[in-house]
């Protein structure tokens, strides 16, 4: 009886809580947002610390620079979300907290969050800063594939 009570509870405080609050998406799926560090950046996507770095792997990367403490970060986290499903597996999708990969942040000059980085396969490399709607994200990100 008291699990019960409990789970319930769980699932209520989860389901009261506004989407603002859910701010991590940690997900590996590719449909989704995959949180990483400056390190994993490296493996990812490229090598930040060199000029003219393309994405690893040969395919568009989005990159959300973000941080725990900005409102409009907390409020992309969804939007994202939608926008990572919408390209249904044909764009990589990221994010990196600022304040824990600083040097990653300085080499690229993110100097406000929240800036997406959309890098092309190319290495054509696009910065998007502010908080938008996925349908202004979709139209932002199809702009800088072109």
């Amino acid at each position: 009886m008291k699990k019960t009570v409990f789970l319930l509870a769980a699932l209520l405080t989860m389901l009261c809580l506004p989407a603002t609050a859910q701010t991590t998406l940690q997900t590996d799926t590719v449909y989704g947002v995959r949180e990483i560090s400056q390190d994993e950046f490296r493996q990812f996507i490229g090598d930040w610390a060199t000029d003219g770095w393309a994405p690893a792997r040969g395919r568009t990367v989005v990159v959300d620079f973000k941080a725990s403490w900005c409102i409009p970060c907390r409020r992309m986290a969804p939007e994202l979300l939608n926008v990572a499903q919408h390209y249904d597996g044909k764009v990589d999708f990221y994010s990196v907290d600022v304040d824990a990969n600083k040097a990653l942040t300085r080499a690229l000059q993110i100097r406000s969050v929240p800036t997406l980085l959309v890098c092309r396969p190319d290495g054509q490399r696009r910065f998007i800063v502010g908080f938008y709607p996925a349908s202004e994200l979709i139209q932002a990100i199809d702009q800088a594939l072109k």
